[in-house]
């Protein structure tokens, strides 16, 4: 029910729904189970929605975190949460602590997914943003050729 609110855009519903099976999940498998890490995931992204971004934040952290000690630090879940706390980042304006976590996703992706794979891709065009707002335009453009990714469109003169 929880998943079917997020998805319609019903965050102030989804919130509790997601809060209580994080609890339960903490409560019957331990509070650095996988599972609990997807929910934390869930649970931030609802809250980002909502513009609680400290306590978005805190969890992705904390996500990252038991994904990294479980997966390991070259898996495509870690490489998730990487990508989900820099697009939080960015939604903040934080685009220089974002740029090395979409680095770090896409190299991820990369070795591990192919470079042709949609996910690697979506890195790849999330990096060459960061680029772009932090005005480093020859890198985005780079990246963006090496990835055949179209350029972002450019503002009207």
């Amino acid at each position: 029910m929880a998943y079917l609110l997020q998805d319609q855009g019903g965050y102030e519903g989804a919130r509790p729904l997601i809060e209580r099976a994080l609890a339960i999940y903490e409560k019957a498998l331990g509070p650095d189970h996988l599972v609990a890490a997807t929910t934390l995931n869930n649970l931030a992204f609802v809250l980002k929605s909502l513009g609680e971004f400290a306590c978005a934040r805190a969890l992705y952290q904390r996500a990252l975190s038991i994904r990294e000690k479980a997966l390991g630090a070259e898996h495509p879940d870690t490489a998730t949460s990487l990508n989900n706390l820099a697009g939080l980042l960015c939604a903040k304006g934080y685009y220089d602590v974002a740029r090395p976590l979409f680095e770090r996703a896409l190299a991820i992706r990369e070795k591990v997914l192919g470079a042709e794979h949609p996910n690697t891709r979506n890195s790849a065009s999330r990096a060459a943003d960061v680029l772009e707002a932090l005005q480093r335009t020859g890198e985005a453009v780079a990246l963006r050729a090496r990835f055949d990714l179209p350029r972002m469109p450019q503002a009207p003169a």
